[in-house]
């Protein structure tokens, strides 16, 4: 079996007000991925999900990465990363970043094919199967009157949701209060989490982490710039 092509199928879906994301990141107004496919001379192809920018996975999947897989065996997936990445001088684009990310969606491919050749899901070529359910939990919890966030926190928790993450990194005493409505309305054994999208200083941050542990905050997300070592 041999690739014979590698293409991308960018996708993008623009979200109703009422369903956009608001953070200290901003507003985002879609939703978009980038699917890397892997096609081989045997008619199996695979597909892998590249997030970031799409425009520049498609270069870099048509212009660098496609070239070094051509003729390559798909199912030789440690072979092919030693490649595009160690040998070829694709480490060039770092360790991490939008090069990476073109290559996973390669990667994820790969391992789709792998699956496929031998008839099992993916999960068995990595270990085998560890739990039958995994809990979820609702990130849709976005700046507004303490009260009318414990009852949007409460509408999740009655749909079954085993825990509700809040957006904070915006004033600090502002987000005091709406972490301890959520944990008021939902009790002390409901799991409530806060991600601050990188919004608060140092300070502010060491801050917001003590008066949300007074609340039973299970975590505090990014709390600062990601680059403020």
């Amino acid at each position: 079996m041999k690739i014979i092509d590698v293409k991308t199928l960018r996708l993008r879906a623009e979200l109703p007000q009422e369903g956009q994301v608001f953070s200290r990141s901003g507003v985002r107004s879609s939703r978009s991925a980038t699917l890397v496919q892997v096609d081989t001379d045997e008619g199996v192809s695979g597909l892998g999900s590249s997030s970031g920018n799409g425009e520049l996975i498609e270069t870099i999947v048509a212009r660098v990465l496609k070239p070094l897989l051509i003729g390559m065996d798909p199912t030789d997936i440690d072979a092919i990363w030693d490649k595009a990445y160690v040998r070829s001088g694709h480490k060039e684009f770092g360790t991490r970043g939008i090069g990476v990310v073109a290559l996973s969606g390669i990667d994820v491919a790969l391992w789709d094919i792998l699956g496929k050749v031998r008839g099992v899901p993916v999960y068995q070529l990595l270990g085998g199967k560890c739990r039958d359910k995994v809990p979820v939990y609702a990130t849709a919890l976005y700046p507004e009157a303490p009260e009318k966030v414990a009852a949007r926190a409460r509408a999740f928790a009655d749909q079954g949701f085993h825990g509700v993450k809040i957006k904070v990194g915006f004033n600090l005493e502002q987000d005091i209060r709406i972490v301890r409505a959520v944990r008021q309305e939902l009790g002390n054994d409901f799991t409530v989490m806060t991600d601050a999208n990188q919004g608060y200083s140092v300070d502010v941050g060491v801050n917001a982490a003590e008066a949300f542990a007074e609340c039973g905050a299970f975590l505090l997300e990014e709390p600062i710039f990601v680059v403020d070592i």
